[in-house]
């Protein structure tokens, strides 16, 4: 779906209702959708992305195409706390909810520590790369009210007063 350019306080309502309205699925290509957005939006500004940033080629290659067709990325992290501390253990076979891949695995303290150090390192990778590009970034944990974290962010953000 498109939301159309809009500005003014009363706005954020519509974009709530606008990404509750969305269907999510698919596998993450930031490029693809980087390049989707400026075909659509010629009028440059603001670009907010909300991804949980797993893209197989790289999210920066996405962020990266924005900046340089002068769009302001700003990047809202999304994660799922359940993720790091999952309360199954033995052997499960894992679906990839956006490729629909199949895997075997034995869940164990070990490889859930492994995770959470790997899964840490990723957000501080994708920090770091959007800090150094002047791309403001926040994580946004999913057991948070969506409608709250927004509005904290754009008022951290300075987007609204």
């Amino acid at each position: 779906g498109r939301l159309p350019p809009a500005r003014g306080k009363g706005r954020i309502h519509k974009v709530f209702r606008f990404l509750n309205g969305l269907r999510t699925g698919g596998v993450t290509d930031l490029s693809a959708a980087a390049r989707t957005f400026a075909a659509q939006n010629r009028r440059r500004g603001l670009a907010v992305v909300i991804s949980d940033l797993y893209d197989p080629a790289g999210a920066q290659d996405g962020l990266n195409f924005l900046r340089y067709n002068r769009y302001e990325p700003f990047v809202i992290h999304v994660w799922d706390p359940q993720e790091l501390a999952p309360a199954v253990r033995g052997d499960l076979q894992l679906v990839d909810c956006e490729t629909g891949e199949i895997r075997d695995v034995t869940i164990t303290d070990r490889l859930i520590r492994r995770y959470r150090s790997a899964h840490e390192s990723f957000c501080r990778e994708m920090e770091e790369f959007c800090t150094g590009r002047r791309i403001p970034y926040f994580r946004a944990p999913t057991d948070v009210e969506f409608d709250d974290l927004v509005l904290r962010i754009f008022r951290t953000g300075g987007f609204l007063r």
